[in-house]
């Protein structure tokens, strides 16, 4: 099944899609690091999200491996898609949280140097109505250049914990077989720009991730999650 990266994404953060999922602006203001370094203090990001109508709400970030998410922090967005949130210096790191891995579960393809690296990512941050852990995710805030709507081509500007300097190598697939993900990055300790580039996902669907400059193009925009199919409802019942 083709999965376009707001799905992929939604998955991450805990959004109410399971129906869907069957099994499942302006540029960044950051305070704390600088364009392709890292950081190791608190990451402040602020924007305003092109797209956002929804009022005053609620940004979270979530951290994932590819295998485990936990919660970082949250962040705010105020009625005219103003946000900020900030990223702790010092992530509160479950300890159930293992290395970096292919959704697979297929570890061999993915090289951590040092072994021991311990990585997290963030692809953007969800937005949901309240703190409070059953309020449901039902879209995203990214920074993003190409296709803002998830079915095409696009570059991402995202984020990178490292528990210490180190690299990741490697390929692997996605637990639904697309896309095909590549792991190019170099970390320092602290928080990584990392980008996040997706081909157009109805053809080849692939994501590369590597530590490089974040592009001057990228804008903060707001995207709903889809929403899943609506079940047909039942038949009348049979005059007897």
């Amino acid at each position: 099944m083709i999965r376009n990266r707001h799905t992929l994404i939604a998955c991450v953060l805990g959004a109410s899609l399971a129906g869907l999922l069957a099994g499942c602006g302006t540029n960044a203001s950051s305070t704390g690091a600088s364009t392709g370094a890292s950081s190791v203090t608190n990451l402040q990001i602020s924007g305003n999200a092109q797209s956002w109508t929804g009022g005053e709400a609620v940004l979270r970030a979530v951290g994932t491996n590819q295998e485990l998410d936990y919660f970082v922090s949250f962040g705010h967005i105020a009625d005219n898609g103003d946000f900020s949130i900030e990223l702790p210096k010092t992530p509160n790191v479950p300890d159930s949280f293992g290395p970096l891995k292919c959704e697979a579960n297929d570890t061999g393809k993915i090289v951590l140097t040092p072994s021991t690296l311990r990585v997290t990512l963030i692809r953007s941050f969800g937005v949901s109505e309240t703190q409070d852990s059953g309020s449901p995710v039902f879209g995203e805030v990214e920074n993003v250049s190409g296709d803002p709507t998830g079915n095409g081509a696009a570059t991402l500007g995202t984020y990178a914990y490292a528990s210490s300097a180190g690299s990741v190598k490697g390929t692997c697939p996605s637990i639904y077989g697309n896309p095909m993900y590549t792991f190019d990055l170099s970390l320092e300790a602290g928080w990584n720009h990392v980008i996040l580039s997706f081909t157009d996902p109805s053809k080849d669907f692939t994501a590369t991730y590597r530590t490089a400059p974040l592009p001057e193009n990228l804008s903060w925009v707001y995207n709903e999650f889809p929403t899943p199919p609506k079940e047909p409802p039942p038949p009348p019942p049979q005059q007897q």
